[in-house]
């Protein structure tokens, strides 16, 4: 795996002569270069060719711009006691009033089907 990894990176070095970049990223920079320009639909055969590369693929691979996002802020949240709501009530009384009357008719209910059965 080592060999092949070492190829890709040769590869993206080739590629993209960017300074002095360190090869984990500039073959980090490779891979997302060509994931955004959808090279191996455009170009599928292109990958790791050492020679006749498209000159609008090598072009496009360094006009490329991949950049990271801002630094990551660590933030606490402190916890905070939870507000009453008026709406929450008036659902969680009616939720309750409903199952009484199911409960209701169904104690109800159930003598009231055995007696029309028996009849």
């Amino acid at each position: 795996m080592e060999e092949i990894y070492a190829e890709i990176d040769d590869w993206f070095e080739m590629l993209l002569p960017e300074g002095d970049l360190p090869a984990a990223r500039r073959t980090n920079i490779g891979r997302v270069s060509m994931h955004i320009l959808n090279a191996t639909k455009r170009w599928p055969n292109i990958f790791l060719s050492q020679s006749g590369l498209p000159k609008d693929f090598i072009e496009s691979m360094q006009r490329t711009s991949v950049q990271s996002g801002p630094d990551l802020r660590i933030s606490t949240m402190v916890p905070r006691t939870e507000e009453a709501n008026p709406l929450a009530g008036m659902l969680e009384e009616t939720y309750q009033k409903i199952v009484e009357i199911l409960s209701v008719l169904a104690i109800i209910g159930v003598p009231l089907g055995l007696l029309a059965t028996s009849s």
